[in-house]
């Protein structure tokens, strides 16, 4: 039996330039080998290169190795470089590498973004849900790493410096670890024994951020898919609640990643890239620069396109609001998420080999462009199961792009320095990654879900008319009520949630987040605004409104009969005691109902 080995560690030549080779044939059989080495280099099927060596004998239970300078040729293109033995007698033996030749000139730049996220798992009670946010980091079944897929990611970042990236730590993500490092009242006992491993993986993370190894990415507090909400706020008639959700949310999640990785995001990662075009407005009134979107969404998009391996400045033509946007290649972000599956580190590595050589392709269609690899951070290792071969992969992957000399690993703000977008978009259809699509959220019960969601949206968003100008004060003070009304109400819309709908447990967990924003908010105004009915006449009703707050609050009368309608808005200062005289036509048949937002206040009587 005859076994090649070799060393070689390339996927791209570079046309024209010398390539020192070597291999190595092991006899481990019990008769002498008789025949020819020699080494084949094909390109685009055509037989380019040919270094024969002499016959040679090879004893039983031993190994001879060769040594050859290839000079490769001067055509571009996919190939195979093979070393081989052909024996006087019996088959040929042979070790084959798939390679791209490539020509000298512009590299291409590579970005991958990786999304790692966990949904808040915590109960209003503190109690978790699931530990998906802990386990990620401690737990992993892979051949040659330690620890869960989080731990992984940050390994490799720590082994080779040439490997920089744009990492979405999501909010909620980093919360729950921040939640552990702090012994926060709710994290299991088994996780706060290990805070200090997740402490270390943060504070690994910040000195990456710092070095400008990593690129933060940021995104809304919970996985909310914006598009749909959006979508569906039109048809519920909740459209300035909802931005007001998502305008909170955004601004929620980028404090969170500033504040524990040290950098303000300049991109938005986009939940399941569920986009909408009334986003380009909400992302740049927050300062957002970009957001990576699908390969699908471009294919509809409208605008001055070319590819999809350059950043596109996308305008709204109703409020000429901009954002950049970049769009995924499918083909190799799918490939990373499901296609690293492998028996053993050989195939792992010419996965990995076939990989670069694809991303050496797009250098010929863009050179200078970028190829943006964009997937869950920590799916592609571990669903359906363990893919205990999946970080091998990427470690080949980066090592090879290192040797590539034509392909260079780059974080998007880098390349955005270097490469300013001049091609304008007007449209991108709405949709997300699943064929534009919104079906894996929606349908049969988890369509009740969302109606207990948007329920809680109509009621919660009343404290920002109630409370005015003290609502931008208060919704970011974690200490207020309104702050804790609209985090509840954030969990309830994480989309995480939904895509397992069908599962009661998930749906429990989001209608008691729904419920418990809808509790928070109705009592608060409960609670600082009393009604009273003072007196009444045949055509009036004197109303007693008392403000017990230390902030405005703003109540509205609604008065209604036969044939009369009225509706009145009154703004009680701090502290105040307010009688207001209400005209009722028919006192009898008149309806007169005290609202704080859409929350109906009770009303008491002497």
């Amino acid at each position: 039996m005859l076994e090649i080995t070799s060393s070689f560690d390339n996927a791209v030549l570079l046309a024209d330039e010398k390539v020192e080779l070597s291999f190595t044939l092991l006899n481990r059989g019990d008769r002498e080998l008789e025949g020819r080495p020699y080494i084949s280099l094909r390109v685009n099927g055509k037989q380019e290169t040919l270094i024969v060596f002499d016959f040679e004998k090879i004893p039983p239970q031993s190994q001879k190795t060769y040594n050859a300078t290839l000079k490769v040729p001067g055509a571009t293109g996919e190939g195979t470089l093979g070393f081989y033995f052909e024996a006087r007698e019996g088959p040929v033996a042979s070790l084959e590498y798939p390679v791209f030749v490539a020509g000298k000139g512009e590299p291409v730049y590579v970005s991958f973004v990786w999304h790692h996220h966990q949904a808040p798992q915590f109960y209003p009670d503190g109690r978790f849900k699931d530990l998906w946010a802990y386990k990620h980091v401690f737990e992993g079944r892979f051949e040659g790493f330690e620890g869960g897929p989080y731990s992984i990611h940050v390994s490799l970042h720590k082994k080779y410096p040439s490997f920089i990236d744009v990492d979405h730590f999501s909010p909620s993500l980093l919360e729950q670890w921040e939640m552990a490092v702090t012994g926060a009242v709710g994290v299991p006992p088994e996780v706060i024994q290990r805070r200090q491993e997740i402490e270390t993986l943060l504070e690994t993370i910040r000195q990456l951020i710092a070095q400008g190894r990593v690129e933060p990415l940021g995104s809304v507090y919970a996985h909310t898919i914006l598009g749909f909400i959006l979508r569906k706020a039109h048809e519920k008639g909740l459209v300035e609640e909802a931005k007001l959700l998502i305008s909170w949310e955004i601004e929620q999640g980028l404090s969170i990643v500033e504040k524990i990785t040290g950098k303000r995001p300049k991109g938005f990662w986009t939940p399941e890239m569920f986009w909408s075009m009334e986003l380009v407005d909400i992302y740049h009134r927050h300062g957002i620069l970009y957001t990576i979107l699908c390969e699908q969404h471009f294919a509809k998009a409208g605008g001055d396109k070319g590819t999809i391996y350059e950043p596109y400045i996308l305008r709204d033509p109703v409020t000429s609001s901009t954002l950049i946007v970049f769009f995924r290649d499918l083909a190799l972000s799918n490939w990373v998420s499901f296609n690293v599956d492998f028996r053993d580190e050989r195939e792992a590595d010419i996965s990995a080999r076939r990989f670069v050589i694809e991303l050496a392709k797009r250098r010929e269609r863009a050179p200078g462009g970028i190829v943006v690899i964009a997937l869950d951070g920590e799916n592609w290792m571990i669903m359906p199961s363990y893919r205990r071969y999946a970080p091998y992969f990427l470690k080949r992957v980066i090592e090879l792009i290192e040797k590539s000399q034509v392909i260079r690993l780059s974080s998007i703000e880098k390349y955005l320095e270097d490469h300013e977008p001049t091609r304008v978009l007007t449209y991108v259809p709405y949709g997300s990654w699943i064929n534009l699509t919104e079906a894996q959220w929606t349908g049969g019960v988890k369509d009740s879900v969302w109606e207990e969601a948007f329920k809680a949206l109509g009621v919660v968003s009343s404290l920002y008319s109630v409370l005015g100008e003290a609502s931008a004060k208060l919704s970011n003070d974690r200490e207020s009520e309104f702050y804790r009304a609209l985090k509840a109400l954030a969990i309830a819309f994480d989309s995480d949630f939904y895509w397992y709908g069908e599962i009661e447990k998930e749906r429990e967990f989001v209608k008691k987040w729904a419920q418990r924003s809808i509790e928070i908010a109705e009592n608060f105004v409960k609670r600082y605004l009393k009604v009273s009915v003072v007196s009444r006449t045949r055509n009036h009703v004197v109303i007693q409104l008392e403000n017990h707050s230390p902030y405005p609050l703003t109540a509205s009368i609604h008065v209604e009969s036969r044939n009369y309608k009225n509706e009145a808005q009154v703004t009680l200062n701090p502290k105040t005691i307010r009688r207001v005289p209400v005209y009722t036509p028919s006192h009898e048949n008149t309806q007169v109902v005290i609202k704080a937002g859409r929350i109906v206040l009770p009303a008491t009587t002497p």
